[in-house]
C-alpha cells in the first residue's frame, strides 16, 4: 500500500508545483531545471515553497539567487 500511495504523493506535489510555474510564468528551460534540483535537493523544494508562501517576487528571487549559485559552480 505504502508503496503505491508515496509516490502518488510526489505525482500531485509535481503537478502543484507545475501550476505555480504556470502563474509564475517560468519558461520549459527553467520548469526542467528547477524539476531536476528539487529531486537532488530536498532543502530546495522547502527553500522554493517559503518563498512562495512569503510571495512571488520572494520566489523570484529565490530562484534568481540559487541560479546565481549554479552558474558561478557554486
Amino acid at each position: 500500500m505504502r508503496e503505491t500511495w508515496e509516490p502518488e504523493r510526489g505525482i500531485e506535489r509535481e503537478r502543484e508545483r507545475e501550476r505555480e510555474r504556470e502563474r509564475e510564468g517560468e519558461s520549459e528551460e527553467e520548469e526542467v531545471e528547477t524539476h531536476h534540483m528539487a529531486r537532488s535537493c530536498s532543502r530546495s523544494v522547502s527553500a522554493r515553497r517559503s518563498a512562495l508562501a512569503a510571495g512571488q517576487r520572494s520566489a523570484e528571487a529565490v530562484l534568481g539567487r540559487r541560479r546565481q549559485k549554479r552558474s558561478s559552480g557554486g
